[in-house]
C-alpha cells in the first residue's frame, strides 16, 4: 500500500519474472506500473517510490521506481540470482535480499528398504 493510503501495488502471479500492477483504492481503476520484476514478492513500497528487483537480460538489478517522475534508477546490479524476498530499512541506508551463493542436491541410498 502507499504511504498515502490511495494505491495498492501487487503481482498477479506468483512466481517470475512477473509484472507490478497498481490499483487506485478510490475508483478500482487498475495500470501495469513495471515489467520484469523478478518475482512477485521482490519489491518494497517507501515513501516516493518502489524499490525492487528486476530481472534484467544481464542479470538482477535494484532499481527504484520515483512516483513523482515515473523514471527508473540503477541502484545495485546483483550479479547472481536472486530468490524470493526484499525488503528495505526505514531510513532507506539498507536494503536485504536473496541471493542464490550455490544450489544443491544429495542423492540418498536407503538399504533394507521394504515397499
Amino acid at each position: 500500500e502507499s504511504d498515502d493510503g490511495r494505491f495498492l501495488f501487487y503481482s498477479k502471479t506468483p512466481g517470475g519474472p512477473t509484472n507490478l500492477w497498481k490499483r487506485d483504492l478510490a475508483t478500482g481503476q487498475e495500470a501495469k506500473l513495471l515489467d520484469r520484476l523478478s518475482y512477485a514478492a521482490n519489491f518494497a513500497v517507501v515513501a516516493g517510490g518502489i524499490y525492487y528487483i528486476e530481472a534484467a537480460p544481464s542479470g538482477p538489478v535494484v532499481r527504484f521506481y520515483r512516483f513523482s517522475s515515473g523514471r527508473t534508477e540503477t541502484i545495485h546490479a546483483i550479479g547472481r540470482p536472486v530468490s524470493l524476498g526484499l525488503t528495505v530499512s526505514p531510513r532507506r541506508d539498507s536494503i536485504l535480499y536473496t541471493q542464490i551463493d550455490q544450489r544443491g542436491a544429495d542423492l540418498m541410498m536407503v538399504e533394507g528398504f521394504r515397499y
